[in-house]
C-alpha cells in the first residue's frame, strides 16, 4: 500500500508502473479515474447541459440544411437578392475549409498549433470587428436607397411586358 504525498495534494505516489511511466520509461499505468467518475451522482444540471447541446446540434444540422436548400434558390436571376454563385460557393468553401483546418491545428497534439487556431481564430474576428465597424455602423438607421442603389433602378435589356384589359 502507498502512503500519502504531501507534495502530491494527499493522493497516494505513484509506484510500480505508473512510476516507471513518469520516469520515462515505458510501461502501463493503471488509474481508477473512469470508475471514480462513474460513481458521481448524474444531476438535474447534467440533463439541462445534454438538453441543451442536444437542441443546438438539431438547430444547427437543421440551419444548415435549410441554407444548402435554398441557397441555390437565392443566386438565380430576379429573386429580389443581390447575391452571386461565387459567393454561395465562397460561403460554402468557408464554412468546410474553416472546421477542417481549425480542427487539424487544434487536435495536432502540439501547444503551438493550438495557439496558432487560436490566434488565426482572433485575427478573423478582428478583421470583421473593424469591417463592421467601417461600413456597418455608418449605415446604420439609413434608408437603403441610399446606402446601395435598389435592383429595380437597374435597366432590364427588355422592355416592360404591358398587359392591356
Amino acid at each position: 500500500m502507498s502512503k500519502p504525498n504531501p507534495t502530491n495534494c494527499g493522493r497516494p505516489e505513484a509506484t510500480g508502473d505508473a512510476a516507471m511511466s513518469m520516469a520515462g520509461e515505458t510501461g502501463t499505468v493503471t488509474t481508477d479515474v473512469p470508475a471514480r467518475l462513474d460513481r458521481l451522482p448524474w444531476s438535474r444540471w447534467h440533463w439541462m447541459i445534454v438538453v441543451g447541446l442536444g437542441t443546438v446540434w438539431i438547430l444547427d444540422g437543421l440551419e444548415v440544411t435549410v441554407v444548402g436548400n435554398v441557397a441555390g434558390r437565392l443566386s438565380e436571376e430576379g429573386s429580389g437578392l443581390s447575391i452571386t454563385s461565387a459567393q454561395v460557393t465562397g460561403t460554402a468553401a468557408g464554412g468546410i475549409t474553416g472546421p477542417l483546418l481549425f480542427a487539424k491545428l487544434t487536435e495536432s497534439g502540439v501547444v503551438a498549433d493550438t495557439v496558432l487556431a487560436f490566434r488565426l481564430g482572433a485575427s478573423v474576428m478582428t478583421a470583421a470587428g473593424i469591417v463592421a465597424a467601417v461600413l456597418a455602423i455608418p449605415a446604420e438607421r439609413r434608408s437603403l436607397e441610399s446606402i446601395a442603389r435598389p435592383l429595380s433602378a437597374v435597366e432590364s435589356p427588355r422592355p416592360p411586358i404591358r398587359v392591356s384589359r
